[in-house]
């Protein structure tokens, strides 16, 4: 019976990776016609599965990552799917075209550790590309960013000596930049009254970085959480009931899922000025 249900595991698992595999490889050609068109006469090449390389006049190529977009449309409708195709698309144009980086648009975000690994090891071979990274939280590393328009991209090394700042300051510009762009924290009254729910913003999430949530957690209580399941969405919160809890947690793994950028599938909690995961 042991040997039959380990037979049928290994037959069901291999062919859902089998069909993860054909469905990843479909993607990458295909968003690889997609944006070699839209950005032509730039040239767009498949490096591996869900990776893409543009270039452009014997410009050092620019990474393109599929991982989000596959990630979303397995587990999303066909209409949804193809929203996000084009957008990639458009964003990937923009990012072609978009000036060099400047001063005025570092921003300082948090993005998922595991997106963040994965960008970095893109860069293993090339150090001056590698983006300027490190850990903040379990499950969320920070990324400095340039910002424009329509689009983002990680800033490296490079950029840091193309614009004279040291890595401290332009973590410091990028972190008062983004902090400029978020709305204030809720206060302890609008918390006693339910959740508040911070969306459609660019870079919502990130607003764990901002200044006054020990001020805040002080005045609430040990209830306080946070929760950034999206990078434009953020759930805030009172709450210590073990049940109710629970629910939250399995709102925010939902939310997570189904995100085109997803940050964390956790609950946060203040405890002694640091972000916790709620167990």
């Amino acid at each position: 019976m042991h040997h039959a249900l380990a037979l049928a595991a290994t037959v069901f698992f291999g062919t859902a990776a089998c069909e993860a595999s054909t469905m990843d490889d479909a993607i990458t050609s295909e968003m690889a016609d997609r944006i070699g068109r839209k950005v032509a006469p730039a040239t767009v090449k498949i490096v591996s599965p869900l990776t893409l390389a543009m270039s452009r006049d014997g410009q050092e190529a620019t990474t393109i990552n599929l991982d989000r977009v596959a990630e979303f449309c397995r587990s999303n409708e066909k209409d949804d799917c193809e929203s996000i195709k084009l957008q990639f698309v458009a964003s990937a144009s923009d990012a072609d075209a978009n000036p060099a980086v400047s001063r005025s648009n570092l921003r300082l975000v948090v993005r998922a550790s595991e997106y963040v690994a994965g960008i970095i090891s893109m860069f293993a071979d090339k150090p001056g590309s590698v983006p300027v990274t490190d850990t903040f939280v379990p499950g969320i590393s920070l990324v400095l960013m340039v910002d424009f328009p329509t689009t983002a991209r990680a800033v490296n090394a490079d950029d840091l000596r193309a614009l004279k700042l040291t890595r401290d300051e332009a973590w410091a510009l990028g972190r008062q930049q983004l902090t400029e762009h978020l709305p204030a924290l809720p206060t302890a009254t609008a918390l006693s009254k339910g959740l508040v729910a911070i969306t459609d913003i660019d870079y919502a999430a990130s607003i764990l970085l901002v200044d006054g949530w020990d001020a805040l957690s002080k005045a609430v209580g040990p209830g306080l959480f946070v929760a950034v399941p999206d990078d434009n969405f953020a759930l805030i919160g009172i709450e210590d009931d073990i049940t109710r809890t629970a629910k939250i947690k399995k709102l925010v793994r939902d939310h997570y899922g189904r995100a085109q950028r997803g940050v964390s599938p956790l609950v946060y909690r203040r405890l002694e000025s640091k972000w916790v995961p709620v167990g």
